[in-house]
C-alpha cells in the first residue's frame, strides 16, 4: 500500500471518529432535561458576563440577569453552530476520502469532471446527511422533558453544518486547481 492511500485510511478513519464523536455529543446534550440544559448555559453565561464586564458587580439585579439571559441565548446558539459546523467538516473531510484514486497523467478533461462530479456527490451526501442528523436531533429533543422540536433550530443547525461543508469543499476545489497548475506547468 502506498503513502497516498495510507494517508487517505488514516483521513477516513480520523473523520469518522471525530463525526462519530461529534454527533455523540449532540446526543448527549440533546437529551438533557431544558432545566439542565438552561442552568449549565447560564452558570457559563453568567462567569463570561463577570469576567467580560468591568463593573459587573455594581449593576443591578434585573440589568445582571437581562445580561446573562441574552449572553445565555447567544452562547446556546453559538455553541449548536459550532457543533454543526464541525459535524459538516467531518462528514465532508470523511465523503471526500471516498474519491477514486489519482487519475494517470494526462487524464483527459472527461476524467476531470467526472471527478468534479463524483466529489460535488460526496459533498451532497455529507450535506443530506448532516441534514437527516439536525432533523433526527429535534425530533429526539421533542421527546425529552421540557424540550420542543423547533424548525428554526433545523435550520440553524443545517446551515451551520453546510458552512462547514463549505469550508472543506472550498478548500478542495483551491487544492485541486493547485495540483492542475502544477501539472500544467
Amino acid at each position: 500500500m502506498n503513502l497516498k492511500r495510507k494517508s487517505i485510511l488514516i483521513l477516513r478513519a480520523l473523520s469518522l471518529l471525530c463525526l462519530l464523536a461529534i454527533c455523540l455529543i449532540a446526543f448527549v446534550f440533546s437529551n438533557e432535561s431544558s432545566q439542565k440544559s438552561n442552568d449549565q448555559s447560564s452558570s457559563a453565561a453568567q462567569s463570561l458576563a463577570q469576567a467580560a464586564i468591568e463593573n459587573y458587580h455594581d449593576l443591578s439585579e434585573r440589568h445582571k440577569a437581562l445580561l446573562t439571559d441574552q449572553l445565555n441565548t447567544s452562547l446556546r446558539k453559538g455553541a449548536h453552530a459550532a457543533e454543526f459546523a464541525l459535524m459538516g467538516i467531518c462528514a465532508a473531510l470523511f465523503a471526500l476520502t471516498f474519491l477514486p484514486a489519482e487519475p494517470k497523467e494526462g487524464m483527459q478533461a472527461s476524467g476531470k469532471k467526472r471527478k468534479a462530479l463524483q466529489s460535488q456527490a460526496l459533498i451532497w451526501l455529507a450535506a443530506l446527511f448532516c441534514l437527516l442528523y439536525a432533523v433526527s436531533d429535534e425530533v429526539h429533543q421533542f421527546f425529552v422533558p421540557g424540550r420542543a422540536c423547533l424548525l428554526s433550530d433545523i435550520v440553524l443547525d443545517s446551515l451551520s453544518a453546510l458552512s462547514g461543508i463549505l469550508f472543506i469543499w472550498g478548500l478542495f476545489v483551491a487544492l485541486e486547481r493547485r495540483k492542475n497548475e502544477k501539472r500544467t506547468a
